[in-house]
């Protein structure tokens, strides 16, 4: 069986070299081959030396085989390496089917208890509701994705007047960022229970397509910029990679006694945003920071969603969207806050 195709060597020149005769048997080859990925759905690479001159000197079976969309180089070393990119990429779509549904599993919100108030009271009354306990505050407005830097977020807040007042800051703080912003209301939410901030993240560069990214979180992640990424598909083995090259990677280790993070764990969300992504063409960014990263499992704090310009889902105009609760049915377009713990399936 053959899984791809090389053509290397003066094929396309025999013409200019040899005879013109050969041009009519040339373009017919030509037209063979162009047609062969879609019959056969192989890839088909092709190395000519004659590739490397201005296109108006190109010999005409390369221009007929560049309007085919075969990829032409006229380096055989570059040839070479893009079928083996394809290899791998076809080895790892094989090994693991694409999903858009995330993971039972993966509950981004879940039944974690929340509220959204829209004034001091029923922030007060949410803050009661939810035991008189340390609660997180954030601002939740489709025009604000940056909370921490324009002052919508207030942690370890622990009594109802410090809650009021919190409420009427953060309103305050996000009209002085974004005069004209809509806002939903405050999100009320229990404190998490300190772990390490991590930050998992797919961007779509226009070279490379999407890209995973994996590294320290929560404002670390802009200060220390200490990150990795990956062109998607990736597979575990590149996923659990991902998690020793970062620079402070002994902190998932464990630091002055501190227990080992659940590397597993990190590895499933990795692979299953990746495989939402991959299946979710008008996602253009997904971010998730902060997670937290426990000796048993992780929560997810707060996701950003951008849709990409020509999205159906959203206008021709690029924007972040709120979103209260992500579950198995996932919904894009999203922003939103969500402490959930996140742990893995135990075997039957």
């Amino acid at each position: 069986m053959v899984d791809g195709l090389v053509v290397s060597g003066l094929y396309g020149g025999f013409a200019v070299r040899f005879s013109p005769d050969l041009l009519a048997a040339e373009i017919a080859a030509t037209n063979l081959i162009g047609a062969m990925p879609l019959r056969f759905v192989k890839p088909v690479v092709v190395h000519n030396l004659y590739s490397a001159l201005h296109a108006d000197q190109r010999p005409l079976p390369i221009l007929g085989m560049r309007r085919a969309g075969i990829p032409v180089h006229s380096s055989l070393e570059l040839a070479v390496r893009c079928i083996q990119a394809l290899a791998e990429r076809g080895e790892v779509g094989s090994a693991r089917p694409c999903s858009k549904v995330l993971p039972g599993r993966a509950r981004f919100g879940g039944d974690n208890p929340k509220a959204l108030a829209e004034d001091e009271k029923e922030a007060e009354e949410a803050f009661l509701s939810l035991g008189a306990k340390p609660i997180a505050m954030k601002i939740v407005s489709p025009d604000i994705l940056h909370k921490t830097e324009a002052g919508g977020v207030k942690l370890d807040v622990a009594d109802v007047a410090s809650v009021q007042r919190g409420f009427l800051e953060i309103l305050a703080n996000a009209k002085a960022a974004v005069n004209s912003a809509n806002v939903a209301g405050v999100l009320i939410t229990p404190m998490a229970a300190k772990g390490v901030e991590v930050v998992v993240g797919v961007v779509r560069d226009p070279a490379y397509g999407p890209l995973v990214m994996f590294g320290l979180g929560g404002i670390l992640v802009e200060v220390l910029r200490d990150v990795v990424f990956r062109a998607l598909p990736i597979s575990r083995k590149d996923a659990f990679a991902m998690l020793d090259e970062i620079k402070a990677q002994a902190i998932l280790d464990g630091v002055r006694g501190g227990s080992p993070v659940d590397r597993d764990a990190l590895v499933d969300l990795i692979m299953s945003i990746s495989d939402f992504v991959e299946a979710s063409p008008e996602i253009e960014e997904l971010d998730l920071n902060p997670v937290l990263a426990y000796p048993d499992g992780l929560a997810v704090l707060d996701v950003r969603i951008i849709l990409t310009a020509s999205s159906k889902a959203r206008s021709n105009e690029k924007q972040g969207l709120r979103h209260d609760q992500f579950s198995e049915t996932p919904r894009v377009g999203i922003r939103g806050s969500c402490p959930s713990r996140y742990t893995r399936a135990q075997p039957q």
